[in-house]
């Protein structure tokens, strides 16, 4: 009965991370997220666009099924977590979400290192420096878990 469970647990998160990509997807334009497209230069040529949309849209895809799949894999550390598995059985599904995690990380610098390589020498410093300013946007900002206490 619980395998029934896990496995229905493993299929709704596939199918509605699936449908988040997708919602995210189609909200945020060919280039993806909505910060990605802030970090493009705006000078680029039709060729450029044409170039970075491709890979965009070739990354999202497999980064869609990477967050499916790591989702998946972390209800099922969940689950051993919940019946009290070994804890070797535990730390072995940690190191699968902890390759999953790292793989994506890879995906993501793969396809900045592809985007890179469509642009000028100076497109390539508003690129860079539109990145770095976003990051201590985002670093700056408040959320769950990050109340300053000063």
């Amino acid at each position: 009965m619980t395998k029934i469970k896990l496995l229905t647990a493993v299929g709704l998160a596939v199918i509605l991370t699936a449908a988040y990509a997708s919602a995210r997807q189609a909200r945020s334009g060919p280039e993806g997220a909505p910060g990605r497209e802030r970090a493009l230069p705006e000078n680029l040529s039709a060729e450029q666009r044409t170039a970075i949309r491709e890979i965009a849209h070739k990354y999202q895809k497999e980064m869609a099924a990477l967050r499916a799949e790591m989702e998946a894999e972390r209800l099922e550390l969940e689950e051993l977590i919940r019946t009290e598995a070994g804890r070797d059985a535990i730390f072995a599904k940690l190191d699968e979400v902890g390759a999953l995690r790292t793989e994506m990380m890879k995906k993501r610098l793969a396809m900045r290192l592809e985007i890179r390589a469509q642009l000028t020498d100076e497109q390539k410093e508003r690129f860079d420096q539109r990145r770095a300013t976003m990051g201590r946007e985002r670093a700056g900002r408040e959320g769950p878990g990050r109340k300053r206490f000063d």
